[in-house]
């Protein structure tokens, strides 16, 4: 004869007033439910399913049943514990601050600190970490940190593929060519039909100039690194984008009153003399005029104009031919060194 176990939660079955009144009554099936078929003949519940039932019918358990039930609690449990105790807690808070950089971009430390809750010495440290494996980068410009990958909560464009690289290679040198001239110099990425700036010494040089912002689109035509880079191009490839940007007063040639013939000559003439120079209509990534000049060289990666790097200085101080006189063989030194840095070749290839 089989003995009926209490269940497990304490105490006997409750007695049901009424053999069909479908109250819940304990936590476990009789053990009639599983032997015999009639349980499961009344009519009023053949509109309930398989565990509805067991609930109407739920009595108590077995000794077997009570046994089974206790093992798969303790290895629910277990699993639990095992989950925790695979997690890596200096794995997620570092993910956390990636997220964070993805979600709300450039951050400071103490940006960080407010949106991840972590001690500023514990991301200080992770930051370390992110930087020397060229998944977060600091900016020279702004000082602020930036994610040099793409997440699923990052916001805006996704990150160009070389430029985590061309960052970290470049910028040592482009360091030492400001502390050489004294005049800053920009580091722009070639982004599509548009430049991109990467990272800029203006706040490191003894001049004090309009300070750029990382990250934000310029004109590919006007600006004289993109210029340095379409100088490498194919005319029929640039022919192709004049088309693109026909009458965009933002992208296009139209944003200067100049037609295609018109880029043609000061293109030709830039060619000819080694160097970029922006257009005097140009007033830079800005509302308001930023009154600087500049002139630019091309960095070539694997045989492409890849990025292009400038040198600034107040447009009334000098002119770009007296700047070129001056700094163009250190200029195009660092740019070609910088090519060679990302295993480029030497500029004479039109893309």
């Amino acid at each position: 004869m089989r003995q009926e176990m209490a269940p497990l939660t304490g105490g006997g079955p409750k007695k049901q007033a009424s053999a069909n009144s479908g109250r819940f009554l304990g936590p476990f099936p009789s053990p009639n439910v599983y032997g015999n078929a009639d349980a499961w003949a009344d009519p009023s519940e053949n509109t309930q399913c398989l565990p509805q039932r067991l609930a109407t019918k739920c009595l108590s358990l077995t000794q077997p049943a009570i046994i089974f039930l206790n093992a798969c609690r303790r290895t629910a449990s277990q699993r639990g514990d095992m989950q925790k105790g695979l997690q890596n807690r200096s794995l997620d808070r570092g993910i956390s601050i990636m997220e964070a950089l993805a979600t709300h971009g450039s951050c400071s430390l103490a940006d960080l600190h407010r949106h991840c809750g972590l001690p500023k010495s514990t991301i200080r440290r992770l930051l370390g970490t992110l930087m020397e494996r060229r998944i977060v980068r600091r900016s020279v410009a702004d000082q602020l940190y930036r994610i040099n990958i793409t997440l699923p909560s990052s916001t805006g464009k996704p990150v160009p593929p070389k430029l985590a690289r061309l960052v970290d290679t470049a910028m040592p040198m482009v360091i030492e060519l400001t502390e050489q001239v004294g005049w800053p110099s920009d580091l722009h990425v070639l982004d599509g039909e548009r430049m991109i700036v990467a990272d800029s010494t203006r706040p490191l040089s003894p001049f004090h100039l309009y300070r750029g912002k990382i990250n934000s689109p310029i004109n590919i035509f006007g600006s004289a690194t993109g210029m340095a880079c379409l100088m490498l191009w194919s005319d029929a490839r640039i022919g192709a984008l004049a088309k693109a940007t026909h009458n965009d007063m933002t992208w296009g040639l139209a944003r200067f009153k100049m037609d295609l013939e018109g880029y043609w000559y000061i293109l030709g003439e830039a060619r000819k003399r080694g160097y970029a120079a922006r257009f005097t209509d140009y007033v830079g990534g800005t509302i308001f005029d930023d009154k600087l000049a500049a002139i630019a060289v091309a960095i070539v990666i694997d045989g492409k104009p890849e990025a292009a790097l400038n040198l600034l200085w107040p447009r009334e101080f000098q002119s770009h031919e007296k700047t070129a006189r001056q700094h163009l063989a250190a200029l195009q030194a660092t740019a070609t060194a910088i090519g060679q840095a990302m295993d480029g070749t030497s500029p004479t290839v039109l893309a």
